[in-house]
């Protein structure tokens, strides 16, 4: 008998809370939710690539903030007419094919150096496996805020000025 209770409370519990068969289909209104915004998808896709890869969140933003302003269409490092750093991380593409063939190693997972969401997820890989090096805004943040250098590759002296910044 007690087993029967129990199956009962099962099956009218849940008919109860949802009052099957009183609602009719024109008696729903539709839940309009609104469509997040580009930078609140940048953010989210922030902190689960910080989560994943065990990297600090705020470091990973920084990065990303200071080089790109958090803008995927972002292009820098102009030479002989060409970009040579593009999207939200600002991969050079022999970079972003390197640290793309270590990580496929690890997860079996192809990345596409068009897509931002792979651009944050790359980078806190690479984050992960020390190479935070390799990104001057990284250099500069865990040197208090400031770095210096020559480009070999651009032929000028720079200085990077990127703090930490803490997401919002």
């Amino acid at each position: 008998m007690l087993l029967t209770k129990q199956l009962a409370s099962i099956v009218v519990v849940p008919l109860m809370a949802f009052n099957i068969g009183t609602a009719q289909p024109q008696d729903i209104e539709p839940q309009i939710v609104p469509e997040k915004t580009r930078e609140q998808q940048i953010l989210d896709t922030i902190i689960t690539a910080s989560t994943t890869y065990k990297v600090d969140k705020d470091i990973l933003y920084s990065v990303l903030k200071c080089e790109s302003g958090l803008k995927p269409e972002t292009k820098g490092d102009y030479k002989n007419g060409e970009y040579l750093a593009t999207n939200i991380a600002q991969y050079h593409k022999g970079t972003f094919m390197s640290h793309k063939k270590e990580f496929f190693e690890e997860y079996n997972q192809e990345l596409d150096h068009n897509s931002w969401e792979d651009h944050i997820k790359l980078t806190a890989f690479a984050l992960s496996k020390g190479y935070g090096n390799q990104w001057t805004t990284y250099r500069a943040i865990k040197n208090g805020g400031r770095y210096s250098f020559h480009s070999k590759l651009l032929e000028k002296d720079f200085t990077v000025v990127c703090k930490l910044q803490k997401m919002v």
